[in-house]
Formats: structure tokens, sequence, C-alpha cells
């Protein structure tokens, strides 16, 4: 890669390509084409992009080739990936995928064709940094965008499985172990078992149309061709567009000649994937993705879950649980959402008392037989006091939100490993790292002064029906009437939506506490490090009683 007369290694500006590091580049400098290319360190998103180094660039002397010509097209769109967004990655990938199932495409022709010939030759720094920025690209990506992503991979995976497994082999890189339960077992296709260990010709099914990806403005037959597809996919038909997707891989595959590369190499890109890919199967990424696939999908979804045993399998039910209609993950996109409504139409909280202040200042000219407007007033100072108690817990809670909205999964799983016994200091540290004690016992106290406000409301405004039902009587204003009803029915109406929250989050803490670690298997592993003693004290999931103190839920 240091080809270039002048250019010496920097030891210190080389590290590992990996997510989570500190900010400082990571240089890898390729001799692949006329301008070296820069790979930088991931950022914020993880991302890395790459940069040109100012220099003369190489004289090449000889004739071009085809397959030279080939490759440098190859080169140059690496380059340009490597500088776009991972977000802009994830959707190239997505779309050059896609084409791969098209009948008339000639796969030789596409850029993907392209890229496989060259990244044999590229350093294994700028593989990773494509990986990566493709896998992290999928978490930027659109809700609806990532919901067609992830339906093109269910249908590539279930296609793969009609093929000839001894195909697919002899294009792995040499030295990848088999997997005999995959190569072995046979495989059911078109109602014909198909012994998948035997060196037959590839499956090829006779139809010439198939059930594509829709495009993005052809919308109305995009919804008609997936309703198609599911129909087909339920009925237990076989893809009509396996021959052209299995075929066009194939022939991606062995340009790509992945079987000339390392097994090191391709074990660190594997393992860099897998680890990239076990961060973005938290529920921060499913609640987005999941509300918008069919029941028929989540099915696949958890099957494939399962079979690249990124769950282990005594999960399955944990993980149907958390994936099926009205599950973990519609549940925590439902909370998401009211928590996103609740921020952004915050500004309400704020003017509704002042504007009951003004009302409480402005009307008392209007004529009414009891001394109503009193009640009106002391009702403004309860919503004043209200208001600036929320703002205050919120401004405590930030930090513990912001945490819990970045690694749900995490949170979860550090509470989880937990015993029973375990400190609240210790318990607050392991679930929500970062986070002091302090800022904790703050919003606590935020909390319990807010709950008080909002009972003493309820009561008020007990009050202040009767204050309303004896004005009915002797007589008063209408609009009096009208605004005190009004304002007892918020008062009513907080009162019961607090109540219902605090006893939610009670019983979703339960359920948590008393079951085994969610999703346990590979994706715990990446929380373990984070438990106290490296996850030595993991419990054994014991059921317990629900709280009966105060002391248990806070």
């Amino acid at each position: 890669p240091f080809s270039r007369p002048g250019l010496k290694p920097d030891s210190r500006r080389i590290s590992r390509l990996s997510p989570g590091l500190s900010p400082g580049p990571l240089v890898a400098i390729s001799a692949m084409a006329d301008v070296p290319l820069l790979v930088e360190s991931p950022g914020p998103d993880n991302e890395l992009h790459a940069r040109q180094e100012v220099g003369t660039p190489r004289s090449t002397s000889g004739g071009s080739s085809p397959s030279r010509c080939r490759h440098q097209a190859g080169f140059d769109i690496l380059r340009g990936l490597l500088r776009q967004p991972s977000s802009e990655v994830a959707s190239w990938v997505f779309e050059q995928v896609a084409s791969l199932s098209h009948a008339d495409v000639d796969v030789e022709i596409l850029p993907v064709f392209q890229l496989a010939g060259a990244l044999n030759d590229v350093p294994m720094e700028a593989k990773q940094a494509l990986v990566l920025n493709a896998i992290a690209g999928f978490g930027n990506m659109p809700s609806p965008r990532r919901a067609e992503a992830v339906r093109l991979a269910l249908r590539t995976a279930d296609v793969l499985k009609q093929a000839n497994t001894s195909e697919l082999w002899r294009h792995l890189p040499t030295g990848w172990k088999r997997d005999d339960k995959l190569v072995n077992s046979p495989k059911i296709v078109n109602c014909k078992v198909v012994d998948a260990s035997r060196p037959a010709a590839l499956y090829l099914p006779s139809h010439s149309s198939w059930c594509g990806t829709p495009s993005r403005d052809d919308t109305a037959g995009s919804e008609l061709k997936a309703g198609h597809c599911r129909t087909r996919v339920e009925a237990g038909e076989p893809d009509p567009a396996a021959p052209r997707l299995v075929e066009n891989l194939l022939r991606l595959l062995e340009e790509a000649r992945l079987s000339e590369m390392a097994k090191e190499d391709a074990d660190a890109v594997v393992r860099e994937a897998r680890v990239q890919g076990a961060r973005l199967m938290q529920p921060r990424q499913l609640t987005d993705v999941v509300p918008e696939l069919q029941l028929q999908e989540r099915q696949q979804l958890t099957e494939a879950l399962v079979e690249a045993r990124v769950v282990p399998e005594e999960q399955r039910g944990v993980l149907e649980e958390v994936l099926r209609p009205g599950g973990y993950a519609d549940k925590l996109s439902a909370t998401l959402q009211t928590l996103g409504t609740l921020l952004e139409y915050a500004w309400v909280l704020i003017v509704l008392p002042l504007v009951e202040v003004l009302f409480a200042l402005s009307m008392g000219s209007l004529p009414c037989g009891i001394p109503l407007m009193p009640w009106l007033r002391v009702d403004s100072v309860f919503a004043v006091a209200f208001t600036c108690a929320v703002y205050c817990t919120a401004y405590a809670l930030a930090p513990v939100y912001h945490k819990l909205r970045e690694d749900p999964a995490g949170a979860v799983q550090r509470f989880q490993m937990l015993p029973e016994d375990t400190e609240l200091k210790v318990t607050l540290e392991a679930a929500v790292p970062g986070v002091g004690l302090s800022t904790v016992r703050t919003a606590g106290i935020g909390t319990l002064t807010c709950a008080c406000l909002v009972l003493a409301g309820a009561f008020w405004a007990a009050v202040g029906v009767l204050e309303l039902l004896a004005a009915m009587f002797v007589g008063c204003s209408g609009v009096l009437l009208s605004t005190g009803m009004l304002l007892v029915a918020l008062r009513f109406g907080i009162a019961i939506l607090f109540l219902h929250s605090l006893f939610r989050c009670m019983d979703e803490a339960q359920r948590h506490r008393s079951r085994r670690p969610l999703l346990g298997g590979p994706l715990s592993e990446l929380y373990e490090e984070s438990a106290p003693g490296g996850g030595s004290s993991r419990r054994a999931p014991l059921p317990r009683p629900p709280p009966s103190k105060p002391r248990d839920f806070i």
C-alpha cells in the first residue's frame, strides 16, 4: 500500500478499524489507483470517509485492457462511496442488490459488478470501511426504506436456500468451515426434495418474471406487487425471481474472487460486520422497521435471526414476543412516537397556565353568585407550579432519556443481569452508565413533586366540582362556568394519565425483571462487559412478587 516514493507509514496514525474508538485518522494509503486513498476513522455515526492525498499521480505505462478499465472503474466507485454518508452507501447497496433480480438486467454492466471486480485488490481497511458504512447506513435510512431493505434481505436469504449450497461455498473464502447442517440438509423446492450436498446443477425454476423490489416512482404498482408477493409467499409458491437472483449473485461472487481472499482478512471483515450488525439489532432500530412489516414478514425476520445465530434458539420465544404485532417493538415505537409528540408540543404546557392566569386576572368583573374567582386563581397557581416542576424534572432526566434512547437494549440487558439484592446505586450505574446518582435523585425529587402537585390539583378539582354545582343553582356567568368545567376536566385527566403511566412503568419494569435477559446470546455478550464484574454476576431468572413499597419502584 505504501508503494509511492517518499511515503512512510505513521504508526501513530494507524489504529484498528472499529466503531467506538477515540477520534484519530486511520490511514490506509492505497496503490489501487492513480491517486492514493486515505480512509479516515469512524465519525459520530460510525461512518468512514475517504479523501485524496495531494500529490502528483503516478504515471502508468502500457496499454489498457478491458479488465484494467473495469477494475479502474471499480476503484473510482469505491472511492466515491467512501466519500458519501453512510445512508447514501446503504441506499446504493440496496438498489444494486435489488437490480440483480430483474430479468432484463445484464449483471456485468452494473456498478456493483465493477466494484466486485476491484474489491479483492484494495486494502483491508477500505473493505472494512465499505462494509461498516453500508451496515451503519441502514440505521440512518428512512423507515420505509429500511423496511424495504429488510424485505429484500429476507427474500434474498429465502432464495439462496433454494440454491445449490456447494456452488455457493465454492465462491467463499478458502478455509471457511462449512455448516454441515446447511450443506447436508435436504431442501424442499417446488414440492420436491433436493439434496444440497450433492453436486447437482443449480435449481432454476421455470419462471421469467418475479415479485421485484418496487421502484420509487411506481407507488400503486409497488403496492400491487407487494401484495402479490405476500400472497405467493403465504401460499408456499416458489419465488419466480429465484433463478435470476441466484445466477446473478453467483456471478457477482465469482467476479469478487472471495475464494482468493485470505481467511484472516475475511474473518476480520465478518467480525466487524457482525459487531456493527448486532448494534443495529436493537429496539431503537426495530421500532421503525417492525411496524412496517406484515405478520408473515415478521415471522421470516424471526427465522432469519435465529438461523443466523444472532439470537439463540432458546430465545426464539422472546424474539417472537418482541416482533409480534403489539409486542415490545410496537410498544416501544408507540412510546417513542408519544415522547416525540410531547416534546414537539411542549410549548402547550407553558401556554395553558399563562392563559389560565390571564383569565383569573381579567374575569373578576363577571357576575357570579358564589366566589368562583378565588378557586380559579388558586387553580392557576397549581398549574404554574406543576409546569415548573415538570420542566425541572425533564431537565434532570434529559441525560437518562438520551442514554436510554441511544441504547435501550443494552440498558435492559444490564438491568436484567444484576442480582436481585443489588444496591440502587450499582443498579443505576450499570443500567445507565455515565449518569450519576445525584442526577437520578434530583429527577426522583422532581417526579415526587409532580405527583404531589397532580394529587393536590385533583383534590382542588373536586372542590371545584362542588363550586360549579353551587354556581349552577345560585347563578353565574356562562363564561366562568365553561372555564371552570374545562379546568376541572383537565385536572382530572392529568391525574388519571399520570397514575396510568406510573402503573404501566411499574408493570413493565416488573415484567423485564422477572424474565430471562432479552435477546440473550451474541447480543447480550456485547453488554456483559458493561455489567459489574464483567457479567459474572448474572442472576438466574427467578419470578418476583410485584413491588409493594414505593422504594421498589424508585
